[in-house]
């Protein structure tokens, strides 16, 4: 019950978790942005971890009670991509893509010429699992030597 949109330098997300709180959900890695919209909170976390830590060692495993399933989507310089809860990456041949509840009310609005503020908000309003306020971060530019 998220929405995270991207376009190849920026990325958006709700604020709301489930459980009525509100938290980050845009990490950012070394050259690259990180969107998780996963079911479990803890397990979710686990997954982003291992993610910013390079993906060293297996997957992890959701615990007794976790819900594993969930999507990552990553932002890297001119490619996006998804990343599922086995660790499969499957790039994204499209200038935007999104994860979550409000992601198809999103793309719609994005594939008829919204900016990322305006389908942020249309997938909000369409959607009941996606909330403001909007969590907005652009990709980190590279250094020209």
């Amino acid at each position: 019950m998220t929405t995270i949109l991207a376009t190849l330098d920026r990325m958006a997300s709700d604020t709301f978790i489930s459980d009525g709180s509100r938290g980050a959900k845009i990490y950012r890695g070394p050259g690259y942005l990180l969107g998780e919209a996963c079911e479990d909170t803890f397990y979710s976390l686990r997954l982003v971890n291992w993610v910013l830590d390079g993906q060293r060692g297996p997957v992890p495993e959701a615990r007794p009670g976790e819900d594993h399933e969930g999507t990552l989507l990553l932002l890297r310089p001119g490619q996006l991509s998804v990343l599922d809860w086995r660790g499969v990456e499957m790039p994204i041949d499209n200038p935007y893509f999104g994860v979550g509840t409000g992601a198809p009310f999103g793309l719609g609005a994005l594939a008829a010429g919204a900016t990322l503020e305006q389908a942020m908000t249309i997938a909000a309003y369409y959607d009941g699992g996606t909330k403001p306020p909007f969590h907005f971060v652009d990709l980190p530019r590279r250094r020209r030597k």
